[in-house]
């Protein structure tokens, strides 16, 4: 008898990094630094594996008084604006509301913050996610605003001997086999994903489930996998206001000639931690208008 060998190959594009919530974070107590300064606990993650559940507390040293360059800060607002360049597949929560922290509002409870980093890697490799706060401050020369950016490294390894992308069953066979494959990843809420199969031979799929592979020649067969998942996008809006604007200060309502102008119509919406506003652009006296072009990436569905 010859053996029918399989060799799995898989990749994994995300087109936009999805989220997902993460538990609430622990903060470290022990987290500080000497001279005060604001800080970030552990510097370097702990290793993650490719396929396995990950979860991380990360907490932030937050003095609500200290030095910079001799000159003395009292911190009154931290936020973080962004947590970009994880892998993909993880996520993060912050322990406040908005991810805003009041270090001097109650110090030294105040003083500490966290964010919990959590989720499922899908692509092995080194990464350095990058933590944007902007802070304000006071000083002897005034409030400040203060933007800056903390990186923190993290690896992802290959699963040991495992395939994160795809499950197959059984790996050979003698003489002939016929295999059993399943996509293993799915964007949430019902995002779109698409599946690429090549089965090594001549058969494609783009099915998460693809039907049962047979291979009745003996040799060793690639297979592999390119999965892609995807978030929507808001790229624009069109409306019509049917009435309720008649009467106000800029559409004056006059007796007998009605209404004299039309209104000046623009929207605003909120999408997990985003929020947007056309209100500096709004259609200028006309009742239906447009806005095109946005390209505002949906942290989650709005439908």
């Amino acid at each position: 008898m010859k053996k029918v060998l399989l060799a799995a190959l898989f990749s994994i594009t995300t087109a936009f990094a999805y989220s997902q919530s993460c538990p609430t974070c622990i903060i470290d107590l022990s987290c500080t630094a000497s001279p005060a300064f604001p800080t970030l606990c552990p510097t370097v993650l702990p290793d993650g594996t490719t396929g396995v559940a990950y979860s991380q507390d990360l907490t932030f040293y937050m003095p609500a008084s200290f030095q910079y360059s001799g000159v003395n800060v009292t911190l009154n607002q931290i936020n973080v604006t962004s947590i970009t360049g994880q892998p993909s597949g993880l996520s993060f929560t912050c322990s406040a509301p908005n991810c805003t922290y009041f270090p001097s509002q109650n110090p030294p409870a105040t003083e500490r913050g966290c964010v919990k980093i959590c989720g499922v890697p899908t692509i092995p490799g080194n990464y350095t996610i990058i933590v944007s706060v902007v802070a304000q401050a006071s000083t002897p020369v005034g409030p400040q605003t203060l933007p800056t950016q903390f990186e923190i490294p993290i690896r992802v390894n290959p699963p040991p001997g495992g395939n994160a992308s795809f499950t197959f069953n059984p790996p050979s066979g003698c003489d002939s086999v016929c295999v059993t494959y399943g996509g293993l990843i799915v964007a949430p809420d019902n995002k779109p994903t698409t599946w690429a199969w090549d089965f090594g031979n001549g058969q494609n799929s783009t099915l998460q489930n693809p039907p049962v592979q047979c291979y009745t020649q003996p040799g060793e067969y690639i297979v592999s996998l390119n999965t892609k998942t995807y978030k929507y996008v808001l790229d624009a809006v069109a409306f019509t206001v049917n009435g309720g604007y008649c009467g106000d200060i800029e559409e004056p309502n006059y007796p007998i000639i009605g209404c004299t102008a039309a209104p000046d119509p623009y929207f605003t919406y909120s999408n997990g931690s985003a929020s947007f506003s056309t209100e500096g652009n709004a259609g200028n006296d006309q009742a239906s208008v447009s806005f095109t072009g946005l390209n505002h990436v949906l942290e989650s569905n709005l439908f």
